[in-house]
């Protein structure tokens, strides 16, 4: 798959996970309440943020193999906490911007589980 096909990839969980954060920041009132919510936001942004920076670094640089399963084990790792915070949000208030969140964490943590498995 070419690198635009990639980046597609990546852009609707980076999109949902915005527009999650844009949501939580207009209600921060009562966002901020909820730890598992944020930090499932959090978490996804980050293993969203290793995934882009992982392809760039191997489609510009092309790193050991080694390195490259490495930092994807901890993308899944990122993902998988992200999918338990996002479990644990408890307020049906907060589920509609916190449940982007986790469908983000979801996702990544499938492309990551997809990536370990192919390796």
């Amino acid at each position: 798959m070419s690198i635009i096909g990639w980046c597609i990839v990546f852009a609707v969980p980076a999109i949902a996970v915005a527009f999650a954060w844009r949501k939580a920041a207009a209600d921060w009132v009562n966002a901020r309440s909820s730890i598992a919510g944020l930090l499932c936001l959090a978490l996804a942004s980050g293993s969203i943020a290793l995934a882009l920076g992982l392809l760039a670094w191997a489609e510009f640089i092309k790193p050991p193999f080694y390195i490259g399963a490495l930092i994807e084990l901890f993308g899944t790792l990122l993902s998988l906490i992200a999918v338990i915070a996002g479990f644990c949000v408890r307020r049906p208030s907060q589920r509609r911007y916190f449940g982007l969140g986790l469908i983000a964490a979801v996702w990544m943590f499938a492309l990551y589980g997809l990536s370990l498995s192919s390796a």
